[in-house]
């Protein structure tokens, strides 16, 4: 919701530009500017929500990580911790378990807003200039098939390694 209201905000700025300051009527001018404001206000709301959330789910899945790893660690054997370095084990597998929990509280809302945010884009884009809004996104297939092209066509692989070597011009082969 967040990325949907920010999307609306250039609009209200133009809007409040024109009607409220280029023709100097002062209660348009502070209708608007509340307006802008209520916007920001929500804003704000959403993301203190989505980080609330987001931080107890991380907690949760943390807590569920931490208690499968235990019940594991407890069912091995005398041996596996004789022969092994159980303190590093610990300090990596508490490390990667936090990191977890922070792509959880992360991920979810970073995908929604983005996800909005996008389909906004090409909907306000589509209301503004709906000729231009098609053109674009006619070519939009084609923009996403040139790199993987020159990709192949270079010899570097999509992954940043190289293929055939003869292709790539003398300058760009590593020595």
């Amino acid at each position: 919701m967040g990325g949907l209201l920010e999307l609306v905000f250039p609009l209200g700025v133009r809007d409040l530009l024109e009607e409220g300051v280029f023709l100097q009527s002062w209660p348009v001018l502070f209708r608007k500017i509340g307006f802008l404001a209520l916007v920001e206000g929500a804003v704000f709301l959403f993301s203190l929500l989505g980080s609330y959330y987001g931080g107890k789910l991380s907690a949760r899945v943390e807590n569920d990580l931490r208690m499968t790893l235990f019940r594991h660690l407890t069912h091995l054997s005398f041996a596996f911790f004789d022969y092994s370095r159980t303190g590093k084990l610990m300090a990596t597998l508490m490390g990667d378990i936090s990191e977890a929990g922070d792509l959880v509280s992360r991920i979810p809302g970073d995908f929604a807003v983005s996800l909005v945010t996008a389909v906004g884009t090409i909907i306000l884009l589509l209301y503004l200039n709906r000729p231009w809004a098609l053109s674009s996104l006619s070519s939009w297939p084609l923009r996403s098939s040139i790199p993987s092209s020159l990709a192949e066509s270079s010899g570097t692989n999509m992954d940043g390694t190289e293929g055939n070597l003869d292709t790539c011009p003398p300058w760009a082969k590593k020595t």
